[in-house]
């Protein structure tokens, strides 16, 4: 008995660090299965949060509207993303100046080195954002490719340039209304004005 209790502590311990790990912006595949390791994740904890600081954001130039404003999308490959990259032409029209695309990889994923697949998937969404986006509306967006946790990273980016707003998707509308875990830390601590843009996917 007093062996499973150890072997239970021991995993307890690991998935407490793996949470508080996942909750700092890092891979929540890599620091699960690192979780059997227990007390001894301290060890890669400590090696980790000190490659935290988020990398410069990795940007392809677009081209300029006309207009007054500039916004930032938020991009997850989920439909309610897109649904909301869709909408930015019908909400803004002729006063956009300038739209960001922007995804944000996790620290551990960032750290890697050349370019693994998560890196090329997100490449790859924000080309294809960029492309429908410019298709229809004329202007296309410059792509952002950043790093950390998504809440902090866009709105560090939009405050960076100077943004009007962040735009993400949401899914449902009205009372069905869900928010994910990036959109509620947008809503509930952006210093830079948040639209969630809702979407019945």
């Amino acid at each position: 008995m007093p062996v499973l209790i150890a072997i239970v502590v021991w995993l307890l311990f690991g998935l407490a660090v793996a949470a508080v790990m996942i909750r700092r912006g890092h891979s929540t595949a890599i620091w699960l299965s690192l979780a059997f390791l227990g007390p001894l994740t301290i060890f890669l904890v400590l090696s980790a949060v000190d490659e935290e600081r988020p990398s410069a954001a990795q940007v392809v130039e677009g081209t300029r509207g006309s207009g007054t404003i500039d916004v930032v999308v938020g991009l997850d490959g989920s439909p309610a993303s897109e649904a909301a990259l869709d909408a930015v032409p019908a909400l803004f029209g002729d006063r956009l100046r300038h739209v960001t695309v922007a995804t944000v990889l996790d620290f551990d994923v960032d750290q890697l080195p050349g370019r693994p697949a998560p890196r090329v998937e997100a490449e790859q969404r924000l080309t294809a954002a960029a492309d429908r986006f410019a298709t229809a509306s004329g202007i296309t967006p410059d792509q952002a490719l950043l790093s950390g946790k998504p809440a902090e990273a866009l709105v560090r980016h939009a405050a960076d340039k100077g943004s009007a707003v962040v735009v993400v998707g949401v899914r449902g509308a009205g009372a069905h209304l869900a928010l994910g875990s990036t959109a509620k830390a947008l809503a509930d601590h952006s210093s830079v004005p948040v639209l969630l843009v809702p979407s019945a996917g």
